[in-house]
């Protein structure tokens, strides 16, 4: 009988101890990785006008500037060759900001970014740069991995932001 009871106590401390991990797991907040890939979308924005492809110091600009944003692999690409980058091109239009249309998980884990470069010109007028970016986990990093659809050497700039939709006229 002692033995009975026992186990039976065993079997209910090994249940509590389930129950208790299984609570413990689904009170802890999960971190949502939009907001840090949202933040880091803006701020690798905001250094994009600061780098000139054309200047004598872009490699090194792009190395400083990028590392804390963009994957090594893909940095090392555009420092190799400052006019893949998405960058400024002499002096206007230069990129203002990076506005997000929206972010989608993959199935690989990954995420997806469809924003809008804003370019603006001395004119006040605005260019719409219609991107995709690619951020994937890396040391407990979000890093941008790929980055399409800005103007470089090969390919022209292209309005694809609709000019009379207020959100990408004003100034950010």
């Amino acid at each position: 009988m002692k033995s009975m009871n026992k186990r039976v106590w065993v079997l209910a401390g090994a249940i509590a101890v389930i129950a208790i991990g299984i609570g413990v797991y689904f009170a802890i907040p999960k971190t949502d990785p939009t907001k840090e890939i949202r933040a880091t979308v803006v701020d690798f924005g905001a250094q994009l006008k600061e780098v000139d492809a054309l200047a004598p110091n872009a490699t090194s600009s792009i190395a400083t500037r990028f590392a804390p944003y963009v994957a090594p692999e893909l940095l090392s690409v555009w420092v190799d060759e400052p006019t893949l980058a998405p960058v400024r091109f002499g002096k206007e239009p230069w990129p203002q900001r990076i506005e997000i249309q929206s972010i989608d998980k993959q199935k690989d884990k990954s995420y997806w970014v469809t924003a809008f470069i804003i370019e603006m010109e001395n004119s006040g007028d605005y260019i719409n740069n219609k991107v995709t970016i690619v951020f994937e986990k890396k040391d407990k990093k979000w890093y941008i991995t790929d980055f399409s659809g800005y103007p470089t050497k090969e390919h022209k700039p292209v309005n694809t932001g609709a000019l009379t939709d207020p959100k990408y006229l004003i100034p950010g």
